[in-house]
């Protein structure tokens, strides 16, 4: 998205509770004080860790999600956003599951946006099997929609989404699309996105001629993470050293870059109001409270626990088994590359 794209969303949000909130933010990250002195920046927030596919490197499509699975209500949601919105400047609604399988997933765009709030969320498509819902999507003033399309065609799709529907999925982009055309709206700024594997790296020029036949404004080549299980490492890793983020001998990351921003400016919460200090935590080791039972700024954001673990991060990130994996921070190779953008 341009410089000038990105102005058009934040510029007619900015107020100066915001501001100075962000001002105060940057001075904390920038000194490293355990303790921020202003509220998060960016929120993350689960709807849902339910999901309709089974795709086999995820926690929940393979299992591993262990926790009670659930929606968010609309009315916890308005709680968060009415809490933490004056001071944020963007929401992302996802995390373990399928957005849009929350009923309530338009109506949380909605909310957000009357907040002025940024709104990112994405799908797997299945929000496109009712087609009510495409122009629903657009009128609900979304900013931005991640679009998972890990395949060119049906049999590579199908591989690693499985129960995902290819017809559905690009059918709906297609749609939504030339709808926006018609209304001529920029939003929603479509990303699709292609984890590489190799099982489908053989499509990545394939990919990119569908994706400018479907009119989205861009295209990601993401990088596949394990989640820590190296015994998939031979079955999903690219022959193409090029599209992966690991080392070829130890099929492990290289060293990280030394801290992460996000603790001092993000905050991640699931479904169920528990707040996780990031979210590849999907185990949930480190719950730091639950946003609906406690004082977020005192008893959570600012706690004990979170400011040791800002510390403890920033001196020694390799100490945290799920820091020393992070799937962002790799010096080797690219987590994501855009290959284009309109």
């Amino acid at each position: 998205m341009s410089f000038t794209k990105k102005f058009k969303i934040y510029a007619k949000n900015i107020t100066r509770k915001r501001v100075y909130n962000y001002l105060k933010v940057k001075h904390s990250l920038r000194n490293k004080f355990e303790e921020v002195s202003g509220m998060p920046l960016s929120l993350f927030i689960e709807p849902t860790n339910i999901c309709n596919l089974k795709c086999p490197l995820c926690p929940t499509g393979n299992g591993l999600l262990k926790k009670k699975k659930g929606y968010m209500s609309l009315e916890n949601y308005k709680k968060i956003i009415d809490k933490l919105g004056p001071t944020a400047f963007s929401v992302t609604l996802w995390n373990y599951g399928e957005p849009s399988l929350n009923k309530d997933f338009i109506e949380m765009i909605k909310y957000a946006k009357e907040k002025g709030l940024k709104v990112i969320t994405s799908t797997n498509g299945i929000l496109f099997k009712d087609k009510e819902n495409i122009p629903k999507l657009l009128d609900s003033g979304l900013d931005e929609l991640v679009l998972a399309v890990d395949g060119a065609t049906n049999e590579t799709y199908s591989k690693y989404r499985k129960n995902g529907d290819f017809k559905v999925l690009i059918e709906g982009i297609k749609e939504l699309s030339q709808l926006k055309k018609e209304k001529k709206s920029y939003f929603p700024f479509l990303s699709m996105q292609f984890i590489i594997m190799k099982e489908n790296e053989h499509e990545v020029e394939e990919i990119q001629k569908l994706a400018k036949d479907l009119g989205v404004n861009e295209l990601i080549l993401k990088t596949v993470f394990l989640f820590n299980d190296s015994a998939k490492a031979d079955k999903y890793l690219p022959l193409n050293k090029s599209y992966s983020r690991y080392i070829d001998e130890e099929k492990c990351k290289d060293s990280l870059i030394p801290g992460c921003d996000g603790l001092w400016t993000g905050i991640n919460i699931n479904y169920d109001g528990n707040v996780t200090v990031c979210c590849f935590d999907y185990s949930e080791n480190f719950i730091v409270g639950n946003i609906l039972d406690d004082d977020f700024e005192n008893e959570i954001w600012n706690s004990e626990q979170m400011q040791k673990f800002r510390m403890v991060v920033w001196k020694d990130k390799n100490s945290i088994e799920m820091c020393k994996n992070c799937p962002t921070n790799s010096k080797s190779q690219d987590y994501k590359r855009i290959v284009f953008k309109i």
